[in-house]
């Protein structure tokens, strides 16, 4: 008979939103190549959709899911999100293929995040350099979409809009620098690289 390669893990960020999407894309070409990006329409019911999503759509290979979402404050935990009864239901499902589910948790939210770039999100609004307050922004994690919606504002703008239409200032942003300076993120992505080829660490062998 002849040997059967096994099949390569494949890492597979769940994300809340449209907006969520353009981020990790560009995290995704320079830190995690070989990822897949879906995205699962906010936290509402988030367990039952992360264990729907991964049950019908990932049966047949090896894969390790990790849940990107907003911790939506500064403190406490995403509102829903159980890892734990997640946990539960794969090994109690024998769904063998889901290696393990982790998550990489924003606080407050991935906006909050963009603030690690203040002079990125300038540089996208334009405003002129005697209007720019770099300080006023720190730290990140204080600052939501609606300071962002704010400071649109400000700048002549008609306001932050998420998803599609924030690609442009995803663009300007500086995403190395918000990696160095982010621990929620950088934790996330060197997780998900550590993993990336690991075969031991699996949610069925831990009973």
């Amino acid at each position: 008979m002849a040997y059967k390669k096994p099949q390569k893990i494949l890492s597979v960020l769940l994300v809340e939103g449209p907006t969520e999407v353009v981020f990790y894309k560009k995290i995704k070409r320079l830190y995690l190549k070989s990822t897949t990006i879906e995205h699962i329409e906010g936290n509402w019911n988030i367990n039952k959709k992360v264990l729907d999503r991964i049950t019908h759509r990932y049966s047949d290979r090896p894969v390790r899911v990790y849940c990107c979402v907003d911790r939506e404050s500064r403190n406490g935990r995403v509102p829903g999100l159980d890892l734990n009864f997640i946990r539960k239901e794969i090994v109690s499902k024998r769904l063998d293929d889901i290696l393990s589910i982790d998550s990489i948790i924003a606080t407050q939210m991935l906006e909050s995040w963009f603030f690690y770039d203040v002079l990125g999100i300038y540089k996208y609004l334009n405003p002129p350099k005697s209007k720019r307050t770099v300080r006023k922004f720190k730290p990140p994690e204080k600052n939501d979409w609606r300071v962002l919606n704010r400071l649109y504002k400000q700048n002549g703008k008609t306001g932050y809009s998420k998803g599609v239409k924030a690609e442009g200032l995803v663009k300007c942003l500086d995403i190395p620098s918000i990696y160095d300076s982010c621990k929620e993120l950088k934790k996330g992505v060197d997780l998900i690289n550590k993993q990336a080829n690991d075969r031991t660490n699996h949610l069925l062998r831990k009973r």
